[in-house]
């Protein structure tokens, strides 16, 4: 077996992280926060369904704001790929009103947590701290309705 120096020298440069990672993938990571959202507004529409009063109307409006977060997303999306993304319309399972309060408000905090970890970018990160805030504020929303039922 022949000792390859050049082969040897590549290996050695992956070995010693010397080659530039593969940066992550934007587009693929923004076109999944837009289906997250997406899903999660319309959970919180059926949770609209399922209530009365004033927490219907608060909770309808919450969801219009998770819509315009959602537009807001996909404008980035827009920006950032040059194409617009497209959302297939999925079907939604039904589910039980405790457990649909619970669920809407977990992703919510997910939500939140993904608004924040792009807090930080230089382009968009004013647009990610404003939604963070609103979403902070939809989880607050949803403690009420829960602390009431």
């Amino acid at each position: 077996m022949e000792y390859d120096k050049e082969m040897a020298a590549r290996v050695w440069k992956r070995v010693q992280g010397s080659q530039k990672p593969e940066p992550p993938d934007q587009a693929g990571a923004l076109w999944q926060m837009i289906r997250q959202v997406w899903q999660t507004a319309m959970l919180c529409g059926q949770l609209a369904r399922q209530l009365s009063g004033e927490d219907r109307q608060r909770v309808q409006t919450m969801t219009r704001q998770m819509q315009s977060q959602l537009d807001c997303l996909k404008g980035i999306y827009a920006l950032q790929t040059g194409k617009r993304p497209q959302v297939s319309r999925e079907p939604m399972e039904q589910v039980a009103p405790g457990d649909l309060l619970r669920l809407c408000y977990g992703r919510i905090m997910q939500a939140i947590a993904r608004y924040e970890a792009q807090a930080e970018d230089p382009e968009y990160g004013r647009i990610f701290r404003d939604m963070s805030q609103q979403a902070q504020g939809h989880g607050k929303l949803l403690l009420e309705i829960l602390g009431r039922k």
